[in-house]
Protein backbone atom coordinates (compact mmCIF):
# COMPACT_ATOMS: atom_id res chain seq x y z
CA UNK A 1 0.00 0.00 0.00
CA UNK A 2 1.25 3.49 -0.79
CA UNK A 3 -0.62 6.83 -0.76
CA UNK A 4 -0.46 9.18 -3.77
CA UNK A 5 -2.17 12.50 -4.21
CA UNK A 6 -2.19 15.52 -6.48
CA UNK A 7 -3.83 18.91 -6.76
CA UNK A 8 -4.01 21.64 -9.32
CA UNK A 9 -5.74 24.81 -10.36
CA UNK A 10 -6.18 27.10 -13.32
CA UNK A 11 -7.17 30.67 -14.12
CA UNK A 12 -9.18 31.38 -17.28
CA UNK A 13 -7.88 34.87 -17.78
CA UNK A 14 -9.76 35.21 -21.08
CA UNK A 15 -13.00 35.48 -19.05
CA UNK A 16 -11.78 38.67 -17.38
CA UNK A 17 -13.33 41.87 -18.75
CA UNK A 18 -10.01 43.60 -19.30
CA UNK A 19 -8.87 40.71 -21.53
CA UNK A 20 -12.14 40.57 -23.48
CA UNK A 21 -11.61 44.19 -24.43
CA UNK A 22 -8.40 43.28 -26.24
CA UNK A 23 -10.37 41.47 -28.92
CA UNK A 24 -7.65 39.15 -30.22
CA UNK A 25 -7.33 36.85 -27.18
CA UNK A 26 -9.70 33.91 -27.57
CA UNK A 27 -8.18 31.79 -24.82
CA UNK A 28 -5.62 32.52 -22.11
CA UNK A 29 -5.43 30.00 -19.33
CA UNK A 30 -2.71 29.63 -16.71
CA UNK A 31 -2.52 26.40 -14.72
CA UNK A 32 -0.41 24.74 -12.06
CA UNK A 33 -0.41 21.23 -10.67
CA UNK A 34 1.55 19.42 -7.99
CA UNK A 35 1.40 15.85 -6.82
CA UNK A 36 2.84 12.36 -6.63
CA UNK A 37 2.56 9.38 -8.93
CA UNK A 38 3.61 5.82 -8.30
CA UNK A 39 5.32 3.26 -10.49
CA UNK A 40 5.14 -0.45 -9.88
CA UNK A 41 5.83 -1.88 -13.32
CA UNK A 42 7.54 -4.99 -12.01
CA UNK A 43 6.30 -8.45 -11.08
CA UNK A 44 5.62 -9.19 -7.42
CA UNK A 45 8.21 -12.01 -7.42
CA UNK A 46 10.92 -9.37 -8.02
CA UNK A 47 10.19 -8.02 -4.54
CA UNK A 48 9.47 -11.33 -2.79
CA UNK A 49 11.21 -14.52 -3.93
CA UNK A 50 8.35 -16.71 -5.13
CA UNK A 51 8.24 -20.33 -6.27
CA UNK A 52 5.87 -21.82 -8.79
CA UNK A 53 4.84 -25.43 -9.28
CA UNK A 54 5.68 -27.40 -12.41
CA UNK A 55 2.07 -28.06 -13.38
CA UNK A 56 2.83 -29.65 -16.75
CA UNK A 57 5.10 -32.45 -15.53
CA UNK A 58 6.12 -34.47 -12.51
CA UNK A 59 8.96 -36.74 -11.45
CA UNK A 60 7.81 -40.13 -10.16
CA UNK A 61 4.54 -38.62 -9.07
CA UNK A 62 6.15 -35.70 -7.28
CA UNK A 63 5.50 -32.13 -8.47
CA UNK A 64 8.51 -29.81 -8.21
CA UNK A 65 8.83 -26.04 -7.93
CA UNK A 66 11.11 -23.39 -9.35
CA UNK A 67 11.94 -19.80 -8.51
CA UNK A 68 10.36 -17.16 -10.74
CA UNK A 69 13.06 -14.60 -10.10
CA UNK A 70 15.73 -13.22 -7.81
CA UNK A 71 13.66 -11.45 -5.16
CA UNK A 72 14.72 -8.20 -3.52
CA UNK A 73 12.95 -7.71 -0.18
CA UNK A 74 14.03 -4.06 -0.06
CA UNK A 75 12.40 -3.19 -3.42
CA UNK A 76 9.90 -0.37 -2.96
CA UNK A 77 7.56 1.84 -4.96
CA UNK A 78 9.15 4.33 -7.28
CA UNK A 79 7.59 7.66 -6.29
CA UNK A 80 7.69 10.74 -8.51
CA UNK A 81 6.96 14.24 -7.26
CA UNK A 82 5.65 16.32 -10.17
CA UNK A 83 5.38 20.08 -10.42
CA UNK A 84 3.98 21.59 -13.63
CA UNK A 85 3.27 25.16 -14.70
CA UNK A 86 1.50 25.58 -18.02
CA UNK A 87 -0.39 27.95 -20.28
CA UNK A 88 -3.01 27.45 -23.02
CA UNK A 89 -3.33 30.33 -25.46
CA UNK A 90 -5.38 30.97 -28.61
CA UNK A 91 -4.92 34.25 -30.50
CA UNK A 92 -6.79 35.72 -33.48
CA UNK A 93 -8.75 32.43 -33.74
CA UNK A 94 -5.75 31.09 -35.66
CA UNK A 95 -2.78 30.53 -33.38
CA UNK A 96 -2.89 27.83 -30.68
CA UNK A 97 -0.06 27.66 -28.13
CA UNK A 98 0.32 25.18 -25.28
CA UNK A 99 3.38 25.34 -23.07
CA UNK A 100 4.58 23.47 -20.00
CA UNK A 101 7.46 23.90 -17.59
CA UNK A 102 7.98 20.95 -15.27
CA UNK A 103 10.17 19.51 -12.54
CA UNK A 104 9.95 15.83 -11.66
CA UNK A 105 11.81 14.31 -8.73
CA UNK A 106 11.80 10.52 -8.65
CA UNK A 107 12.55 8.87 -5.32
CA UNK A 108 13.75 5.28 -5.43
CA UNK A 109 14.09 5.12 -9.19
CA UNK A 110 13.99 1.46 -10.26
CA UNK A 111 16.91 0.03 -12.24
CA UNK A 112 17.69 -3.45 -13.57
CA UNK A 113 20.93 -4.80 -12.11
CA UNK A 114 22.79 -7.56 -13.95
CA UNK A 115 23.81 -10.61 -11.94
CA UNK A 116 26.36 -13.38 -12.33
CA UNK A 117 25.12 -16.46 -14.27
CA UNK A 118 25.77 -18.58 -11.17
CA UNK A 119 22.71 -17.00 -9.49
CA UNK A 120 20.44 -18.63 -12.07
CA UNK A 121 19.01 -15.27 -13.18
CA UNK A 122 20.38 -12.56 -15.45
CA UNK A 123 19.16 -9.59 -13.37
CA UNK A 124 17.12 -8.28 -10.49
CA UNK A 125 15.36 -4.99 -9.71
CA UNK A 126 16.59 -2.40 -7.22
CA UNK A 127 15.83 1.18 -6.22
CA UNK A 128 18.89 2.92 -7.65
CA UNK A 129 18.43 6.35 -6.05
CA UNK A 130 16.86 9.75 -6.64
CA UNK A 131 16.66 11.47 -10.04
CA UNK A 132 15.51 15.02 -10.82
CA UNK A 133 14.25 15.88 -14.29
CA UNK A 134 13.62 19.39 -15.59
CA UNK A 135 12.24 20.34 -18.93
CA UNK A 136 9.74 22.17 -21.09
CA UNK A 137 7.22 21.39 -23.82
CA UNK A 138 5.82 23.71 -26.48
CA UNK A 139 2.99 22.88 -28.90
CA UNK A 140 2.20 25.33 -31.70
CA UNK A 141 -0.44 25.29 -34.43
CA UNK A 142 -1.28 28.13 -36.85
CA UNK A 143 -4.39 27.90 -39.01
CA UNK A 144 -3.56 29.91 -42.12
CA UNK A 145 -6.76 29.00 -43.96
CA UNK A 146 -9.99 27.45 -42.71
CA UNK A 147 -13.25 27.14 -44.71
CA UNK A 148 -15.49 24.52 -43.12
CA UNK A 149 -18.14 24.64 -45.86
CA UNK A 150 -15.67 23.80 -48.64
CA UNK A 151 -13.36 21.75 -46.39
CA UNK A 152 -10.47 23.96 -47.45
CA UNK A 153 -7.78 24.36 -44.81
CA UNK A 154 -4.09 25.03 -44.40
CA UNK A 155 -2.24 24.80 -41.11
CA UNK A 156 1.30 24.36 -39.83
CA UNK A 157 2.31 22.83 -36.51
CA UNK A 158 5.37 22.23 -34.35
CA UNK A 159 5.85 20.20 -31.17
CA UNK A 160 9.10 20.92 -29.29
CA UNK A 161 10.42 19.57 -26.02
CA UNK A 162 13.58 19.37 -23.97
CA UNK A 163 14.34 17.31 -20.86
CA UNK A 164 17.42 17.14 -18.67
CA UNK A 165 17.86 14.92 -15.65
CA UNK A 166 20.39 14.67 -12.85
CA UNK A 167 21.04 11.91 -10.35
CA UNK A 168 20.94 13.26 -6.79
CA UNK A 169 21.62 10.06 -4.87
CA UNK A 170 22.60 6.47 -5.69
CA UNK A 171 22.27 3.29 -3.65
CA UNK A 172 25.26 1.37 -2.30
CA UNK A 173 24.65 -1.36 -4.89
CA UNK A 174 24.82 1.16 -7.76
CA UNK A 175 27.99 2.66 -6.28
CA UNK A 176 29.55 -0.81 -6.19
CA UNK A 177 28.45 -1.43 -9.77
CA UNK A 178 30.11 1.83 -10.85
CA UNK A 179 33.30 0.74 -9.11
CA UNK A 180 33.27 -2.55 -11.03
CA UNK A 181 32.88 -0.60 -14.26
CA UNK A 182 36.26 1.03 -13.56
CA UNK A 183 37.93 -2.34 -14.09
CA UNK A 184 35.69 -3.76 -16.85
CA UNK A 185 36.84 -3.78 -20.46
CA UNK A 186 33.85 -3.44 -22.75
CA UNK A 187 33.44 -2.67 -26.45
CA UNK A 188 30.39 -0.53 -25.70
CA UNK A 189 29.73 2.06 -22.98
CA UNK A 190 28.75 0.62 -19.60
CA UNK A 191 25.79 2.35 -17.99
CA UNK A 192 26.81 4.28 -14.90
CA UNK A 193 24.66 6.18 -12.42
CA UNK A 194 26.86 8.82 -10.80
CA UNK A 195 25.66 11.51 -8.41
CA UNK A 196 25.37 14.90 -10.07
CA UNK A 197 25.36 13.41 -13.59
CA UNK A 198 22.74 12.56 -16.18
CA UNK A 199 21.25 9.08 -16.39
CA UNK A 200 21.97 9.11 -20.15
CA UNK A 201 25.62 10.18 -19.93
CA UNK A 202 28.09 8.36 -22.23
CA UNK A 203 31.29 7.27 -20.49
CA UNK A 204 34.43 6.47 -22.48
CA UNK A 205 38.22 6.84 -22.41
CA UNK A 206 39.27 10.09 -24.16
CA UNK A 207 41.14 9.52 -27.41
CA UNK A 208 43.31 11.70 -29.67
CA UNK A 209 42.81 9.33 -32.59
CA UNK A 210 45.19 6.96 -34.37
CA UNK A 211 48.95 7.50 -34.22
CA UNK A 212 50.14 7.84 -37.88
CA UNK A 213 53.50 6.33 -36.93
CA UNK A 214 52.27 3.10 -35.35
CA UNK A 215 48.55 2.63 -36.07
CA UNK A 216 47.79 2.42 -32.35
CA UNK A 217 45.20 4.60 -30.64
CA UNK A 218 46.42 7.46 -28.42
CA UNK A 219 44.53 7.60 -25.10
CA UNK A 220 44.42 10.51 -22.66
CA UNK A 221 44.82 9.42 -19.05
CA UNK A 222 43.20 11.21 -16.12
CA UNK A 223 46.46 12.95 -15.23
CA UNK A 224 46.66 14.36 -18.78
CA UNK A 225 49.48 12.10 -19.99
CA UNK A 226 49.23 10.10 -23.23
CA UNK A 227 49.36 6.34 -23.61
CA UNK A 228 48.74 3.55 -26.13
CA UNK A 229 47.54 1.26 -23.33
CA UNK A 230 43.80 1.19 -22.64
CA UNK A 231 42.81 1.64 -18.99
CA UNK A 232 39.06 1.63 -18.10
CA UNK A 233 39.82 3.74 -15.02
CA UNK A 234 40.44 6.69 -17.38
CA UNK A 235 36.79 6.82 -18.47
CA UNK A 236 35.06 10.19 -18.24
CA UNK A 237 31.78 11.60 -19.53
CA UNK A 238 32.18 12.29 -23.26
CA UNK A 239 28.59 13.08 -24.21
CA UNK A 240 24.91 12.56 -23.48
CA UNK A 241 22.51 10.51 -25.57
CA UNK A 242 19.61 12.78 -24.65
CA UNK A 243 19.34 15.67 -27.17
CA UNK A 244 19.15 19.31 -26.12
CA UNK A 245 15.96 19.75 -28.12
CA UNK A 246 13.80 17.46 -30.22
CA UNK A 247 10.35 17.38 -31.71
CA UNK A 248 8.17 17.25 -34.79
CA UNK A 249 6.74 19.75 -37.26
CA UNK A 250 4.75 19.68 -40.45
CA UNK A 251 1.72 20.93 -42.33
CA UNK A 252 -1.83 19.90 -43.24
CA UNK A 253 -3.38 21.18 -46.47
CA UNK A 254 -6.62 20.54 -48.32
CA UNK A 255 -7.76 22.72 -51.22
CA UNK A 256 -10.71 21.85 -53.44
CA UNK A 257 -10.46 18.21 -52.48
CA UNK A 258 -6.70 17.86 -52.94
CA UNK A 259 -4.91 17.14 -49.66
CA UNK A 260 -1.28 17.12 -48.63
CA UNK A 261 0.13 16.23 -45.19
CA UNK A 262 3.81 16.10 -44.20
CA UNK A 263 5.35 15.09 -40.88
CA UNK A 264 8.98 15.87 -40.02
CA UNK A 265 11.01 14.79 -36.99
CA UNK A 266 14.21 16.42 -35.74
CA UNK A 267 16.76 15.98 -32.98
CA UNK A 268 19.62 18.31 -32.04
CA UNK A 269 22.37 18.49 -29.44
CA UNK A 270 22.82 14.89 -28.30
CA UNK A 271 25.49 12.25 -28.92
CA UNK A 272 25.51 8.54 -29.70
CA UNK A 273 28.09 5.76 -29.53
CA UNK A 274 28.51 4.36 -33.05
CA UNK A 275 28.70 0.70 -32.11
CA UNK A 276 28.42 -0.36 -35.75
CA UNK A 277 31.89 0.97 -36.55
CA UNK A 278 33.36 -0.95 -33.62
CA UNK A 279 31.71 -4.27 -34.40
CA UNK A 280 31.88 -4.19 -38.22
CA UNK A 281 35.26 -2.59 -38.76
CA UNK A 282 37.64 -2.89 -35.82
CA UNK A 283 36.41 -5.89 -33.81
CA UNK A 284 35.24 -7.91 -36.79
CA UNK A 285 36.59 -11.46 -37.32
CA UNK A 286 37.96 -10.83 -40.82
CA UNK A 287 39.45 -14.33 -41.07
CA UNK A 288 36.06 -16.02 -40.73
CA UNK A 289 33.38 -13.73 -42.19
CA UNK A 290 32.62 -11.43 -45.09
CA UNK A 291 33.42 -7.95 -43.84
CA UNK A 292 32.79 -4.29 -44.53
CA UNK A 293 35.15 -2.96 -47.22
CA UNK A 294 36.41 -0.34 -44.75
CA UNK A 295 38.23 -3.15 -42.93
CA UNK A 296 40.73 -3.32 -45.81
CA UNK A 297 40.47 0.13 -47.38
CA UNK A 298 40.24 2.59 -44.48
CA UNK A 299 42.32 1.07 -41.66
CA UNK A 300 45.90 2.07 -40.93
CA UNK A 301 48.34 0.15 -43.18
CA UNK A 302 51.76 1.75 -42.95
CA UNK A 303 53.64 4.58 -41.16
CA UNK A 304 52.35 7.96 -42.28
CA UNK A 305 48.75 6.86 -42.91
CA UNK A 306 46.17 9.32 -41.55
CA UNK A 307 43.14 7.17 -40.73
CA UNK A 308 40.15 7.03 -38.41
CA UNK A 309 40.54 3.28 -37.82
CA UNK A 310 43.49 1.63 -36.10
CA UNK A 311 45.84 -0.83 -37.78
CA UNK A 312 44.37 -4.10 -38.97
CA UNK A 313 47.30 -6.09 -37.59
CA UNK A 314 46.54 -4.90 -34.04
CA UNK A 315 44.85 -7.87 -32.38
CA UNK A 316 43.70 -6.25 -29.13
CA UNK A 317 39.94 -5.54 -29.29
CA UNK A 318 38.69 -1.98 -29.42
CA UNK A 319 37.19 -0.95 -26.10
CA UNK A 320 34.98 2.03 -25.25
CA UNK A 321 36.69 5.15 -26.55
CA UNK A 322 35.63 8.71 -27.36
CA UNK A 323 36.64 8.09 -30.98
CA UNK A 324 33.23 6.55 -31.62
CA UNK A 325 31.13 9.13 -29.74
CA UNK A 326 29.47 11.22 -32.45
CA UNK A 327 27.04 14.13 -32.54
CA UNK A 328 23.57 12.76 -33.16
CA UNK A 329 21.62 15.43 -35.06
CA UNK A 330 18.72 14.39 -37.27
CA UNK A 331 16.15 15.78 -39.69
CA UNK A 332 13.76 13.25 -41.21
CA UNK A 333 10.62 13.37 -43.32
CA UNK A 334 8.87 10.46 -41.65
CA UNK A 335 5.46 10.52 -43.32
CA UNK A 336 3.99 11.99 -46.48
CA UNK A 337 0.32 11.73 -47.43
CA UNK A 338 -1.39 12.95 -50.59
CA UNK A 339 -5.09 12.43 -51.32
CA UNK A 340 -8.00 13.49 -53.49
CA UNK A 341 -11.47 13.80 -52.04
CA UNK A 342 -14.27 13.48 -54.62
CA UNK A 343 -16.62 16.44 -54.91
CA UNK A 344 -20.19 15.89 -53.70
CA UNK A 345 -21.50 16.27 -57.24
CA UNK A 346 -19.19 13.52 -58.52
CA UNK A 347 -20.10 11.27 -55.62
CA UNK A 348 -23.79 11.72 -56.44
CA UNK A 349 -23.25 10.76 -60.08
CA UNK A 350 -21.42 7.60 -59.04
CA UNK A 351 -23.90 6.74 -56.30
CA UNK A 352 -21.19 7.01 -53.64
CA UNK A 353 -20.43 9.06 -50.53
CA UNK A 354 -17.22 10.32 -48.91
CA UNK A 355 -14.93 8.87 -51.58
CA UNK A 356 -11.22 9.50 -51.15
CA UNK A 357 -8.10 8.17 -52.90
CA UNK A 358 -4.95 8.40 -50.74
CA UNK A 359 -1.27 7.73 -51.21
CA UNK A 360 0.96 7.16 -48.17
CA UNK A 361 4.72 6.82 -47.89
CA UNK A 362 7.08 6.74 -44.91
CA UNK A 363 10.79 7.31 -44.28
CA UNK A 364 10.98 9.60 -47.32
CA UNK A 365 14.41 10.99 -46.47
CA UNK A 366 16.68 11.70 -43.54
CA UNK A 367 19.66 13.96 -43.00
CA UNK A 368 21.81 12.87 -40.07
CA UNK A 369 25.20 13.69 -38.62
CA UNK A 370 25.67 9.93 -38.12
CA UNK A 371 25.62 7.65 -41.12
CA UNK A 372 22.67 5.31 -40.81
CA UNK A 373 24.17 1.83 -41.05
CA UNK A 374 22.33 -1.46 -41.25
CA UNK A 375 24.38 -4.24 -42.75
CA UNK A 376 26.97 -3.88 -45.48
CA UNK A 377 24.89 -2.18 -48.18
CA UNK A 378 22.95 0.12 -45.84
CA UNK A 379 19.47 -0.95 -47.01
CA UNK A 380 16.40 0.76 -45.56
CA UNK A 381 12.72 -0.12 -45.70
CA UNK A 382 10.31 2.38 -47.24
CA UNK A 383 6.59 1.78 -47.43
CA UNK A 384 4.19 2.89 -50.15
CA UNK A 385 0.42 2.48 -49.85
CA UNK A 386 -2.49 3.36 -52.13
CA UNK A 387 -5.92 3.44 -50.54
CA UNK A 388 -9.42 3.90 -51.95
CA UNK A 389 -12.08 4.69 -49.37
CA UNK A 390 -15.80 5.18 -49.99
CA UNK A 391 -19.27 4.36 -48.74
CA UNK A 392 -22.60 3.75 -50.48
Amino acid sequence: FAPFWSTGGGWNIHNEDWVKELGFVDRLKLRYSFGYTGYQNFASYQAISTSQYYTSSDYRGVIGTYLLGFGNDALAWQKTQKSNFGADITLFKKLDITGNLFIEKTQGSIATISTAPSTGFISYAENMGDVVGRGWELYLRYNILYDNAKRNNLSVFANLFSVKNKIEKVSSTIAAMNARADTARSSRPITRYAEGQSTSAIWAVPSLGIDPASGYEIFVKKDGSLSNIYDPRDQVIIGDSRPKIEGTFGTNLELNGIGFNVFFRFRYGGQAYNQTLVERVENVAAAYYNVDRRVYEERWQQPGDITFFKGQAITEPTYTTSRFVQDDNLLALENLTMYYRFANSLNKKLGLENTRISFFTSDVFRVSSIRRERGLDYPFAKTFSLQIQTSF
